[in-house]
């Protein structure tokens, strides 16, 4: 194989150059002009913003923290003509044709960083190196970042190598991955409908360095679903045993439908199950009304849902009702 040394240094100068800079989902307007100005460079069409977003199907989305992060990106440098062609919205396809009759070839990238702090002292590598979080409460510790930079170096690659190849290209530089939130709209708007063949992947897991994993399908697939206990109110001193805590109800449901669970398939298999957060809201006296547990579902099966999640729509047990809403992603 030819030596590959010019692209990694290509790729780990802008890796590092977007760790410095992580954006949360939604927000990644900085990411998404080092990818637009590289790609333009290399000739690839590039459509981006409402071109290949569905507002319809967006999720997740703050306005304020998008409007915030446009005036952040046009402070560091990016143009506002560029912000302004992005309609507030991230998200960035770009294609290559070789001229000749072949298949159309998709290769998705994330862009978005998780929200927590970076260690900043000379015992972290990028601390040490000067490539650490400029921006606090903010870090690829997800390698997004890697992944980013994978896919504007492989467009190089490609361009280098196109009289080797045939067929199309695209390359899809999704927002909001964290939360699954910015591959519907992305799939809405049509970005995959023509693709022949489609690849994802995700650095690290469990493979070491110089190991290669291919999975063909359900690899990091999560379903979300939001479930809400609604309590019935009573009096603390004369009728508390009228009441239906909901707080009750949700923590119940959290150990012994999703924690206790030491069902093999969840622990064992491609399926996990995970609470994520749990909210209460306090109405009347003494009694909590309403709670919302959001949770996980990790892995391709479906099998599992009966059972870690038994609920009985308006039923009366220890709450007054439940509703569950899922939202496949997979």
């Amino acid at each position: 194989m030819q030596d590959c040394a010019r692209y990694v240094e290509e790729m780990t100068r802008l890796r590092r150059e977007i760790h410095r800079r992580p954006e949360e989902g939604w927000t990644e307007f900085e990411t998404q002009w080092k990818v637009f100005r590289a790609l333009e460079a290399l000739g690839w069409t590039i459509r981006m913003g409402l071109d290949v977003i569905r507002p319809e199907a967006v999720m997740g989305r703050n306005a304020e923290l998008v409007e915030k992060a446009m005036v952040r990106a046009a402070e560091h440098g990016v143009p506002e003509s560029f912000l302004k062609a992005t309609g507030g919205y991230t998200g960035l396809t770009a294609d290559f044709d070789t001229g000749r009759e072949g298949p159309v070839t998709g290769f998705r990238f994330d862009m978005d960083c998780v929200l927590v702090e970076e260690l900043h002292d000379a015992s972290h590598l990028p601390a040490a190196e000067g490539f650490d979080s400029e921006i606090p409460g903010h870090m690829h510790a997800c390698g997004h970042d890697a992944h980013t930079a994978t896919g504007v170096t492989l467009a190089h690659w490609i361009t280098d190598h196109k009289d080797e190849l045939k067929g199309r290209f695209r390359l899809i530089f999704q927002p909001a991955e964290e939360g699954t939130r910015g591959a519907a709209p992305m799939a809405a708007a049509g970005v995959v409908d023509d693709l022949n063949w489609f690849f994802g992947a995700h650095v690290g897991c469990n493979c070491r360095i110089g190991e290669a994993s291919v999975v063909k399908k359900g690899f990091l697939a999560t379903t979300k679903i939001d479930i809400e206990f609604t309590g019935v109110p009573s009096h603390a001193g004369s009728d508390p045993e009228k009441g239906r805590s909901a707080l009750m109800a949700a923590e119940r449901h959290a150990r012994a439908r999703l924690h206790a669970v030491r069902d093999s398939r969840l622990y064992a298999g491609d399926q996990r199950i995970h609470v994520r957060e749990r909210q209460a809201h306090r109405r009347g006296l003494r009694r909590l009304l309403r709670r919302r547990m959001p949770r996980d579902e990790g892995g391709r099966g479906h099998e599992l849902r009966g059972d870690a999640c038994r609920l009985r729509p308006g039923g009366r047990g220890l709450c007054g009702g439940v509703r569950a809403r899922s939202r496949d992603l997979s």
